[in-house]
C-alpha cells in the first residue's frame, strides 16, 4: 500500500494490522502535508484502486 497523506497513512496502518495475512506498507519519507487526522482510523480496501475524476480524453494512474 501506498499513502497519498499521513491521514491515509495511518488508515493503512490500521489495515495492515487487522489484515490476516502479510502486507507491505510504503513510508514516505520526510514530513508530511500537515492534513487533519481523522479520529475513528478504518480498514481500506486492499486491491481496489480510487477514482477521482471520471473523463475522456485522459487517464493519469499514480501511487501514492
Amino acid at each position: 500500500m501506498a499513502p497519498r497523506d499521513e491521514n491515509e497513512l495511518q488508515h493503512m496502518l490500521k489495515t495492515a494490522v487487522c489484515h490476516p495475512g502479510p502486507a507491505a506498507l510504503r513510508y514516505p519519507r520526510g514530513a508530511g502535508v500537515g492534513v487533519e487526522l481523522e479520529e475513528d482510523l478504518r480498514e481500506i480496501p486492499i486491491g481496489r484502486g480510487e477514482l477521482l475524476r471520471e473523463g475522456d480524453d485522459l487517464a493519469f494512474i499514480a501511487i501514492g
